[in-house]
Order: C-alpha cells, then structure tokens, then sequence
C-alpha cells in the first residue's frame, strides 16, 4: 500500500471507528442509569388530558457521523436490504404505540411515526404495487410527506455541515459530517417496552 493510500484509508476509516468507540461507551453508560418511574395510568388521563411527550429521562448527547453506506439499499432483489430497513421499526414491541389512562388508550410515538413513514416509501419504491407500500398515487402518500415536513418544521435540526451534499457523488463509504445527537435509544426503548409488557398483563387479565 503506497502512503498516499494509506493516508486515503486513514481520512475514511478512523472517524468511522471513533464514532463506534464513543457509542459504545455511551451505550455502557445508559445500562448504569436506573430507570424512570412512569404513571401511565393516572386516572387523570381521560378525553383530551394526556402527556405531550414521552416521559424520558435527560438525555445525553453523542456524536453521529454521516456517510454513504452499503446498507439500507433499494435493490428488490436484495433481501438483506429490506431485513435492514424492517429493523428501523423494532425499537420495543407495540408497532410505536404507548398505551396511556385508565381504559390503556393507544398513542403513537411521534419518531415511530416517521419512521413507519420512511418505511412505506422504501417498500413503495422497492416493490410497486406491495399492500404493505406507500403507492405515489395514494392518501397515504400525501399524509406521510406532509407528516415528514411537519414534523421537521418542528423539530429542525441546525447542524452545519461540509461542502455543498448537491455536489458528492454518494460514493459508498464518503464520510461526511458529525452530527451532535441525543442518546434517546435505550431511554426510549426501555420505556415503551416495559409500557408494551404491562399492556399485555392488563390485557390477559381483563379482556
């Protein structure tokens, strides 16, 4: 390997790895944290009186680097790429339903939202036609890119990247730039997980 490549791989691969370095140590951490005690049912949820948010602990931040990647691809005849993108929906069990009051009534995690929204659009494009896709021509794919922009409207985020993204030839493996993120992967999941169980108990034992 001639130095110029080496310098080449070096510029690709140690952002990548430090990121994992510094995820991993975030992950170590949250498994230290103890877990938020949670009122899902207060008798005072009932008609338009419920939480705005999901109750989740502060959040830490960690960095998030941008790249081109083999992963999550939009080949049907692939289906490892649709195993990878079936996996943004498998944060806890409850299809990204919390069940909230007395009578457990069910509401949806704005991320779990948008992510079933991105979904949609890949099986759409992947296999035209899927009953489990978002058609161009249908009402669901006008309430997911109207949902998509409002949602980001809202929660815009201001990072400032490199370079001009008009420009790059999405190279697999291009490193672009850090992201500062929160850590809401294990807070999240715990918390509508453990709603997701207690579901079920309340379920079998009253229905």
């Amino acid at each position: 390997m001639t130095a110029a490549a080496f310098c080449v791989f070096m510029v690709l691969n140690v952002p990548i790895a430090i990121w994992r370095i510094v995820t991993s140590i975030q992950d170590l951490r949250w498994q230290e944290r103890p877990r938020v005690d949670v009122d899902w049912y207060s008798p005072s949820y009932v008609g338009n009186n419920y939480p705005m948010h999901l109750p989740t602990p502060p959040l830490e931040t960690v960095a998030m680097g941008l790249h081109e990647t083999v992963h999550y691809g939009l080949n049907a005849s692939e289906d490892i790429g649709d195993d990878e993108w079936n996996t943004i929906l498998y944060l806890a069990e409850g299809s990204g339903r919390v069940r909230i009051g007395p009578s457990r009534r069910a509401y949806v995690v704005s991320y779990l939202h948008q992510l079933h929204c991105l979904r949609g659009f890949q099986r759409g494009i992947v296999s035209p036609g899927r009953k489990d896709g978002v058609s161009p021509a249908s009402g669901h794919m006008h309430h997911c890119l109207n949902y998509l922009r409002q949602t980001f409207l809202c929660a815009a985020l201001d990072m400032l990247e490199k370079g001009d993204f008009m420009q790059s030839n999405f190279t697999e493996g291009t490193v672009g730039s850090d992201l500062v993120c929160q850590d809401w992967k294990a807070a999240v999941a715990d918390l509508m997980q453990r709603n997701y169980n207690k579901f079920v108990e309340w379920n079998e034992k009253w229905n």
